[in-house]
This record gives structure tokens, C-alpha cells and sequence, in this order.
């Protein structure tokens, strides 16, 4: 890929998007470090002390194993969660790291991937983007579609904060 012009202004529909993914995305963090707390039976003050920082999956797994630990029923399918919500957790890193350029041959703002490999034809051989970033656009309808996905996933973090208080004792 060409160097393109890096961009740090975006329509404000973009950024009105992003802003609202990165916020829900932060609630949703917070509701399932409040869960895991109430889980291993301490207060978010020492959870917040005691408990690592993970990623997303590792976060799922750790909520998981102490749910079975701790006998705590909860009705969620957690492999289809961690599966959805490290997809999300992508994204979200992309939108809150990323470099937007604009890219003269999409319609879309996108970003520029600077990880991985990508193939830029298909057939062609796989090129290392750390080298030869590739562009990402980013159509807005995906924007909206990544806001509802997280709100969904909010909905289902609330519904497993239920479960568990309605489980351990205060």
C-alpha cells in the first residue's frame, strides 16, 4: 500500500459513533469486573487491587472457572461469548488505537493496519503490514452495527450480574 495521508478530523457521525462505542464498551468492562468481584466474594476496591487487568477472553474464562468453582449457575454459552466479544474487543482496540487515513479509493474513512499480514489481491502473495500498512475502511453502517453489539453485549453482562447476585450471599 501507498503511504497515505494520515487524518485526525472525521465526520462528526463517525466520531459521535466511536464515542459511543468506546463509552459502552468501557460500561461493559465495569459491569463484568463488578460481577467477577461479587464472584470471589470481595469489594471492588481489593478486586481492583487483586485482579489483573485481561483481555476480554481471559476475563470470560477467569468469570467462568470461578462460576464453576463457586457453583454459580449462569445461562450464557460462555465459548459463543468470549467468541463474540473478542471479535468486539478487536474492533474496539482498532477504533481507540488506531490511524485513520484517507484513502482515495474508498468512500469510507479508514484505518491503517500496521499488525499482521494481509493479501492485497487475491491470489496474490500475503504481505507483512508492519512493512506495507494496509487500509481499512470503515463504513459508517458498521459503526452503527458495532454500537448495537455492544449494547447487546452490555444487555448480556447485566443479565449474568443478575444471575450471579441472585447466587451469593451480600
Amino acid at each position: 500500500m501507498e503511504t497515505m495521508p494520515v487524518r485526525y478530523r472525521l465526520p462528526v457521525s463517525y466520531s459521535t459513533e466511536i464515542g459511543r462505542f468506546i463509552t459502552r464498551w468501557a460500561h461493559l468492562e465495569w459491569v463484568l469486573d463488578e460481577t467477577l468481584y461479587m464472584m470471589i466474594g470481595t469489594s471492588p476496591k481489593v478486586g481492583r487491587l487483586a485482579v489483573r487487568d485481561a483481555k476480554i477472553g481471559e476475563h470470560l474464562t477467569i468469570m467462568e472457572k470461578t462460576a464453576r468453582l463457586r457453583g454459580i449457575t449462569v445461562s450464557v454459552d460462555w465459548k459463543k461469548l468470549r467468541d463474540i466479544m473478542q471479535r468486539m474487543e478487536s474492533f474496539r482496540n482498532k477504533l481507540a488505537h488506531g490511524i485513520w487515513i484517507n484513502d482515495p479509493s474508498s468512500q469510507w474513512p479508514a484505518l491503517r493496519q500496521v499488525k499482521g499480514s494481509y493479501t492485497p489481491k487475491r491470489g496474490a502473495p500475503s504481505v507483512d503490514a508492519r512493512i506495507s500498512p494496509a487500509s481499512l475502511p470503515v463504513p459508517f453502517g458498521e459503526l452503527k452495527n458495532a454500537v448495537r453489539g455492544v449494547d447487546r453485549a452490555n444487555q448480556t453482562a447485566i443479565e449474568i450480574r443478575q444471575e450471579v447476585e441472585a447466587q451469593v450471599p451480600p
